[in-house]
C-alpha cells in the first residue's frame, strides 16, 4: 500500500502506512520498508532523515544482504548531492562498490552508475564518464522491470545534460514521462519534467521547457514533494531570466530559497543564483550580477562541486569583465578553462573563449570569438551562441568595426 502510495504521489499516506508496518514487519522485509520509507521522506523535504535512515540500515544488513545494502548506499548518495555535500555522495557512492563486490552484476552496475554520476558532480568527468559508459545500457532502460532504480536513473540522466549527451537525456526523459503519464503516476513527473526543463533551456526549447518546469513545480507542490519543488521553481526561474520576466524570477528564487534553507539543500542556492545572475548580466547591471554570481561560485568550489553541474562561472567572469574588474575575471578564468580542457567541456570552453574576446587587445578579438563560436556549433546550444555572437559584435564596434559588427549582430 505504502508502494502504491509513493507512485501516486501521497508522501504523507506512504510514510503513515509504513510506520504502521515497521510495528512487527519481519526482519528479512524491513530493508524493503526502509528504502520506501526514505524515498517518502526524500521528497517530503527530508533528505538528511533519508540519508540517515538509509546508511543506517545499510550498516544493519551489509554482512548478511550485501545486494541490499549496495543498493541503499547508492540512494543515499542523491540526497548528499542535493545537500552539496559532494565529498560525503563520493565516499558513500564508494562504500556502495565495495560493497557491491559481493552481489549480483546487476547491483554492481547500479553502484557503478551512481559512482559515475557522483565523480561527474565533482568535477572528474573523465573518471565519471569511463564508468558510466560502462553501464549505458542499463542505465537507459526505462520499462518498469529496469535493473537500475528510477531515482539512480533520472539522477545519472541530469548527469547526461553536463556531458553533452543531449539527444540521448532527451530521449530517456520524454520516454520516462510518457510512461508515468500512461500509469496515471502523477509523484514520478516532476523530477524528470524539471530535468528535461534544464536541457529545453539549455538546447533553446524555452517554449516547452517553461511548461515542463511549471508543470514540475505544480506537480511537485500538489504531491508534497518539498524536496522538488524549489528545483523546480529555480529551473523555471532561469527560463524566465532568459526571457527577461525579472519579477517572476526573483518571486520564484525567493520561494525556492525559503523551502530550500528549511531542507538544507544548498544546491539551491546555485541554481537560483545563476538565474538571477542571468537576469542582472542581460540587463547591464554588472555590479548586481556579480553580487549573485561571487557568492555561489565560493559555495561551489568550497563544496567541491563540478564547474559544470551549474555553469555560472563564465557569466561571472563576463560580469566581472564587464564592470572592470579585469584582475578579478583573469584569475577566475584560466582555472576554469585548463579544468574544462582536462575534462572536454565544450560548454564551458566555448563561454571561456567568448570571455577572453571580452578581454583581448583588438588585434587579438577574432581568434578567440571564432574559436567560441566553432564551440558552439559542436553541440546544440543556440541562446549561448547568440550570447557570442553579441559579445563579438559589441566588440567590433567599439574597435570601430562598424561594418564588421553587422554580421555576428545580425546572426
Amino acid at each position: 500500500a505504502a508502494e502504491a502510495a509513493l507512485f501516486a504521489g501521497r508522501f504523507d499516506l506512504a510514510a503513515g502506512l509504513l510506520d504502521e508496518a515497521f510495528i512487527d514487519i519481519p526482519d528479512d522485509r524491513r530493508a524493503d520498508a526502509v528504502r520506501l520509507r526514505a524515498a517518502a521522506d526524500l521528497w517530503r523535504g527530508r533528505a538528511k532523515e533519508a540519508r540517515h535512515l538509509l546508511v543506517g540500515e545499510a550498516a544493519r544488513v551489509g554482512e548478511d544482504d550485501p545486494a541490499r545494502a549496495a543498493v541503499m548506499l547508492a540512494d543515499a548518495a542523491v540526497p548528499s548531492i542535493m545537500a552539496l555535500d559532494v565529498e560525503a555522495a563520493i565516499e558513500t557512492a564508494v562504500r556502495a562498490q565495495v560493497t557491491a563486490d559481493r552481489a549480483n552484476a546487476d547491483v554492481q552496475a547500479i553502484a557503478i552508475a551512481v559512482a559515475g554520476a557522483c565523480f561527474v558532480v565533482r568535477g572528474d568527468v573523465n573518471e565519471g564518464r569511463r564508468l558510466l559508459e560502462r553501464v549505458r545500457p542499463l542505465v537507459e532502460q526505462t520499462h518498469p522491470s529496469a535493473v537500475i532504480p528510477p531515482l539512480i536513473r533520472h539522477f545519472v540522466w541530469h548527469l547526461y545534460i553536463i556531458l553533452g549527451w543531449y539527444a540521448d537525456a532527451e530521449r530517456l526523459f520524454d520516454a520516462t514521462i510518457h510512461s508515468a503519464r500512461a500509469a496515471g503516476a502523477p509523484g514520478l513527473l516532476p523530477f524528470p519534467l524539471a530535468f528535461r526543463a534544464e536541457l529545453g533551456f539549455r538546447t533553446g526549447r524555452w517554449h516547452s521547457a517553461y511548461v515542463d518546469a511549471s508543470e514540475s513545480a505544480l506537480l511537485a507542490e500538489q504531491t508534497g514533494q518539498w524536496t522538488q519543488v524549489p528545483h523546480s521553481l529555480a529551473v523555471l526561474a532561469r527560463i524566465e531570466a532568459g526571457r527577461g520576466d525579472g519579477d517572476a524570477c526573483r518571486r520564484h528564487c525567493t520561494r525556492a530559497l525559503e523551502l530550500a534553507q528549511e531542507q538544507g539543500s544548498d544546491a539551491i542556492r546555485l541554481y537560483t543564483a545563476m538565474a538571477l545572475g542571468l537576469l542582472e548580466l542581460g540587463r547591464g547591471r554588472s555590479a548586481q550580477a556579480i553580487a549573485e554570481l561571487e557568492p555561489a561560485a565560493r559555495l561551489s568550489q568550497s563544496r567541491g562541486a563540478s564547474p559544470a553541474d551549474v555553469p555560472s562561472r563564465p557569466e561571472l567572469i563576463e560580469a566581472y569583465t564587464r564592470a572592470g574588474r579585469i584582475p578579478d575575471a583573469l584569475q577566475m578564468l584560466a582555472p576554469l578553462e585548463r579544468w574544462a580542457a582536462e575534462n572536454n567541456d565544450t560548454w564551458i570552453l566555448a563561454g571561456c573563449a567568448r570571455c577572453r574576446g571580452l578581454l583581448a587587445p583588438d588585434e587579438e578579438l577574432d581568434a578567440w570569438f571564432v574559436e567560441a563560436i566553432r564551440r558552439h556549433d559542436q553541440t546544440t546550444t543556440a541562446f549561448e551562441r547568440a550570447r557570442t555572437q553579441l559579445c563579438y559584435g559589441e566588440r567590433l564596434r567599439r574597435a570601430k568595426r562598424i561594418v564588421d559588427a553587422r554580421e555576428p549582430l545580425r546572426s
